[in-house]
């Protein structure tokens, strides 16, 4: 069996159906544009965000333990909103500018040479006129120039962080999501 995106959000989200309903569930098939994205780690808070048009939404599932070695990720807070028309205008200018289209189907820690057991995994999925482009990670991002290279997030000599177009997308959907 072949892990796909979609697969591993199911996974992901599985045993987390408690009240309010997942936003993956809302009805988005007449948006335009849509685009998910599902950022999780071990052990940590994991977001969904759902941005559909003017749509915006995200899902933050906190960590349980249920039993020893067992973890269930239960909604702690729910946000879904509607942007104002100029704001949802330039989020999706940014979201265009990141060029996802050319981003890699994975983005894995070999793709660099290296080995990393922990951290954060990640997935996306972009539906627009029809098209869809999914692409997802470990540890491994699709950098800004040139758009879609594997790289990590690091930070430069200066202590400033180098963001990757994922970063960027991400800070994106937080910003939308934490306004208003």
């Amino acid at each position: 069996m072949k892990i796909t995106p979609l697969l591993v959000l199911v996974a992901a989200l599985s045993g987390c159906a408690s009240e309010p309903r997942p936003l993956d569930t809302y009805d988005v098939s007449r948006a335009r544009r849509v685009l998910t994205l599902y950022d999780s780690g071990a052990f940590s808070t994991n977001h969904l965000f759902v941005f559909a048009d003017d749509r915006v939404g995200v899902d933050v599932y906190q960590p349980q333990n249920v039993s020893p070695g067992e973890t269930r990720y239960v909604i702690a807070k729910q946000v879904w909103k509607t942007l104002d028309a100029k704001t949802a205008a330039l989020a999706w200018k940014q979201v265009e500018e990141l060029k996802i289209s050319e981003w890699k189907e994975q983005y894995l820690p070999k793709d660099l040479g290296m080995v990393i057991s922990d951290g954060t995994q990640w997935w996306i999925i972009f539906r627009e006129g029809g098209r869809e482009k999914m692409s997802g990670g470990d540890n491994v991002y699709p950098a800004v120039s040139p758009p879609g290279a594997p790289t990590l997030e690091i930070e430069s000599l200066t202590g400033k962080s180098l963001p990757t177009g994922y970063h960027s997308l991400l800070r994106l959907l937080r910003d939308l999501t934490e306004k208003g």
